[in-house]
């Protein structure tokens, strides 16, 4: 600016506050202060009207004692023009451009809303791999730090160099999106006892009591006690024959009824597969390999008339025992014989169900829904039916054909 004052020629014209005080080597305020000593030439009426210096003309010398910003005979007001005087017009030339009102023109604005361009640099440390590099930068108004490798890995200085000067162009470009560090669920991998018991409880509103009772006790008496302590994803192949083995030697339960424990071990362990919590089920792998091979009884026909006579008369002989606690059981097996139910479907039969006089017995309580039918009744068990309903002591329509001795369902023949 001094350069640019210096080389442009002062003739005879009026010259700013600015080009005073800079003439003589002054601060603005004291020009303003001396601006009648100075024959300032006021452009306009106004109190704020601009002021014009004609020096030249008055023969001003330069002052001897001046305040300058830096003495402490500066003023607070002197400070706030010199804070101003940064930002004042430049000394008007013959060449500056001015509009049609004498203003100066200042030239194209520059923009502050421009974010400053991205800095970063390398960190580098020394580690046991060797030495570890890093990028420590700022990026959309925060401070980031990204981990880049070590010497092992490849890096060296140049090469951290070269990727600094990527990341910060792909700042400046607003291309560049940190890392969010994402955290990495374990795997679910419950045990066998907690997951056995939630599956148990999950199927008690689906299965017949009878039915609960016969899992919880698979469960309690022989696969929680050898189970109990497994993950599920360590229940392999070689454990499950492991656990045959172990029955076996126990000498407890048949080889049929280990095969049962083993089926309801592969139906829990099915819902795991299904859940994605085992990456396969070990019973369904070869199950002929995974269970024991069981003898089948010989299977007894009553197909005749003297087998079923026997059973029959074996019936009426536990009846007449004193220590029987229940009746009814010759009755019982002529009904299971001669119409084809169930036992269930006989222990649960009511005076209500069953139509001598038509011939009819109604199966209401039955294990399926293709289970509830219509029994014709045949004149033998017409027999046995109507002796056995004149030797009970209620035959109400909603008494039980064949009650326990506490007058409840039987559980049994």
């Amino acid at each position: 600016m001094v350069r640019l004052l210096a080389s442009v020629a002062e003739g005879d014209r009026l010259l700013t506050a600015a080009e005073v005080a800079h003439r003589f080597g002054v601060h603005r305020t004291w020009v303003y202060a001396h601006a009648d000593d100075l024959g300032v030439v006021r452009l306009g009426a106004g109190p704020r009207a601009p002021l014009r210096f004609d020096c030249d003309r008055r023969g001003v010398s330069p002052p001897r004692a001046v305040r300058t910003p830096g003495s402490r005979e500066c003023c607070s007001r002197a400070r706030h023009c010199e804070s101003r005087a940064a930002a004042s017009d430049p000394p008007r030339t013959e060449s500056t451009p001015v509009d049609v009102k004498g203003h100066t023109w200042r030239g194209p604005r520059l923009r502050t809303d421009v974010a400053p361009r991205a800095r970063g640099q390398v960190i580098e440390r020394p580690t046991r791999n060797g030495r570890s590099f890093a990028l420590r930068f700022r990026a959309y108004g925060e401070r980031h730090y990204l981990s880049l490798g070590d010497t092992t890995d490849g890096w060296d200085r140049a090469r951290a160099e070269r990727e600094l000067r990527h990341v910060l162009a792909d700042v400046d470009r607003g291309l560049w999106a940190p890392v969010r560090q994402v955290a990495v669920v374990a795997p679910v991998d419950p045990g066998f006892h907690v997951f056995a018991s939630e599956w148990i409880e999950a199927r008690r509103r689906e299965l017949r009591e009878a039915t609960i009772l016969d899992y919880s006790w698979q469960l309690s008496n022989h696969l929680l006690p050898f189970f109990h302590r497994h993950q599920l994803s360590q229940i392999t192949v070689a454990e499950v024959d492991r656990y045959r083995e172990h029955k076996v030697r126990e000498g407890v339960l048949s080889a049929e009824s280990i095969n049962k424990t083993i089926t309801r071990l592969g139906q829990i362990l099915a819902v795991a597969e299904e859940r994605d919590l085992i990456a396969r089920n070990p019973v369904r792998v070869n199950t002929r390999n995974r269970k024991l091979k069981a003898s089948r009884p010989r299977p007894v026909y009553l197909d005749t008339a003297e087998p079923i006579l026997a059973l029959l008369d074996a019936a009426t002989d536990l009846d007449a025992k004193p220590e029987a606690r229940t009746a009814g059981r010759r009755a019982l097996m002529a009904t299971l014989v001669f119409a084809g139910l169930r036992i269930g479907e006989a222990c649960s039969l009511r005076w209500s169900d069953i139509d001598l006089a038509v011939g009819q017995i109604s199966v209401g309580a039955s294990k399926t829904d293709a289970g509830v039918r219509e029994v014709r009744i045949v004149p033998v068990l017409r027999e046995e039916l109507t002796t056995h309903k004149m030797s009970v002591r209620s035959a109400e329509p909603d008494a039980l054909v064949f009650p326990s001795s506490t007058r409840t369902t039987r559980a049994s023949a």
